[in-house]
């Protein structure tokens, strides 16, 4: 847990106490982590955890936000009510993490590693995916960089789950099960097959999905991970 607290301290740019302490703070992104390097300025972070809400945004942005987004409920319209100009909101979302205490392995059948002889198979999943769902899973997914581990049924690639690496401290998981199979834990194999890798090179996987994506939800949950935070992203109109 401090090691996580660290990353994310580090990230958002406060100091790891500030996620203890039930003190809401607005602060501006310091340090570059694999978490923050490719942030936009009009992109704010936030952070909620045991009540307490930490804001991150850029230098650029932060003399734009009142304290007032401190005591809001988080909603688009709440955030243009207090005079931010959103683009887009992403959240809330569920934030979780795993340990080897926590972790409920699950037997798999037909699952594997790929290989580049799977690159095909790998690129005809993705064309099964609407844009909502493959730029919050495998959109960016290259047998040549990842470990990336499928679900087969009858040779047919039916699902995939591989991480990135942060920091080398967390591995994310994505995973992403083709329309017509599923229901059916193919899904919660393959993130059993990610989380084992992630803790098996000693980094601490951290799982996290939009909270309306109920079954994504529950799948984390059915394999030991613990709610962590719920987070948000605001992204703002480029005023120029």
């Amino acid at each position: 847990m401090k090691k996580l607290d660290k990353f994310w301290a580090e990230s958002l740019g406060c100091r790891k106490k500030d996620l203890k302490f039930k003190q809401s703070k607005i602060v501006s992104k310091k340090d570059e982590t694999d978490y923050n390097k490719d942030r936009s300025e009009n992109e704010i972070d936030i952070f909620i955890r045991d009540n307490t809400k930490i804001v991150s945004c850029s230098k650029k942005t932060l003399p734009k936000l009142e304290k007032q987004i401190l005591e809001i409920e988080i909603s688009k319209k709440n955030l243009e009510d207090i005079g931010l100009t959103v683009k887009n909101l992403l959240g809330p979302a569920f934030l979780s993490y795993n340990t080897k205490e926590h972790f409920k392995k699950v037997d798999t059948e037909n699952c594997r590693k790929l290989n580049k002889n799977d690159k095909k198979l790998l690129e005809e999943l993705k064309q099964e995916a609407d844009s909502e769902e493959i730029s919050n899973s495998i959109e960016d997914y290259a047998i040549e960089q990842y470990n990336i581990f499928g679900k087969f049924m009858d040779e047919e690639l039916v699902a995939v789950s591989s991480y990135e690496t942060w920091n080398n401290t967390v591995g994310f998981p994505g995973v992403f099960v083709k329309k017509d199979y599923r229901g059916n834990g193919y899904g919660k194999e393959i993130v059993s097959g990610s989380t084992e890798n992630i803790l098996e090179k000693d980094l601490i996987p951290a799982y996290r999905t939009l909270q309306r994506w109920k079954s994504s939800v529950q799948l984390a949950k059915s394999l030991g991970y613990q709610e962590y935070a719920t987070t948000y992203l605001v992204k703002l109109a480029n005023n120029k």
